[in-house]
C-alpha cells in the first residue's frame, strides 16, 4: 500500500524525437506501471513554454515564471486504475506553436547581426516541457515531465511561414 501516493507507481514518457521547430508535429505515449489499484481522475498530457522573468518591486529583486503557452489533452477518464492498467500506452500529440520564439533575420550585415544575437538570447530563455500525470486526488500524482528543444526556423524556412 501506498502512503499518500508514494510509492504507486511510475510513469514512462516517449517522444519521437528531442528537437522540434515550429509547426511540427510532437508524437508522444505515456505508459505507467502500477504497483495496486490507484482511483484516479484520469491521466493527461501537458506541453508549455515558460520563461523566468526578473523583477524589481519595492527595493527588492525577485524573479517569476511567465507561461508563454500551454496546450493539454485528457488521456483518459476519472476510474479506478488496476495492475492491469500497467504497460497499456497511452498516444498523444501536439504542435509546436509559431510565434513564441523570434526568428532570425535574413540578411547580412551588422545591424542583423546583432538583431539575431538578441533573438538568439530571449529565445535561450524559452523553456519548453512536456508532463504525463495520473492525477490521484489527495495525493501525490504519478508523473514524468521532459524537457525539448524548439529552436526558430532557419531564417529561409521562417520567409515561406510568413507567405
Amino acid at each position: 500500500m501506498s502512503f499518500f501516493g508514494i510509492g504507486s507507481g511510475s510513469m514512462d514518457l516517449r517522444l519521437n524525437k528531442n528537437s522540434f521547430y515550429p509547426k511540427e508535429s510532437i508524437e508522444g505515449t505515456a505508459t505507467m506501471h502500477l504497483n495496486g489499484e490507484v482511483k484516479a481522475r484520469g491521466i493527461a498530457a501537458r506541453f508549455w513554454a515558460e520563461r523566468t522573468e526578473s523583477r524589481y518591486r519595492n527595493g527588492r529583486s525577485g524573479s517569476h515564471t511567465v507561461i508563454l503557452f500551454e496546450d493539454s489533452r485528457q488521456l483518459d477518464t476519472e476510474r479506478n486504475y488496476t495492475i492491469r492498467d500497467s504497460g497499456k500506452p497511452y498516444p498523444f500529440s501536439f504542435t509546436v506553436p509559431d510565434g513564441i520564439l523570434a526568428a532570425p533575420v535574413s540578411g547580412q550585415g551588422v545591424i542583423n547581426g546583432l538583431m539575431n544575437t538578441f533573438r538568439s538570447w530571449g529565445n535561450n530563455n524559452v523553456r519548453w516541457k512536456i508532463e504525463v500525470k495520473l492525477d490521484i486526488p489527495m495525493a501525490f500524482d504519478i508523473s514524468k515531465t521532459q524537457a525539448i528543444s524548439v529552436f526558430p526556423p532557419p531564417a529561409s524556412m521562417a520567409s515561406a511561414m510568413r507567405n
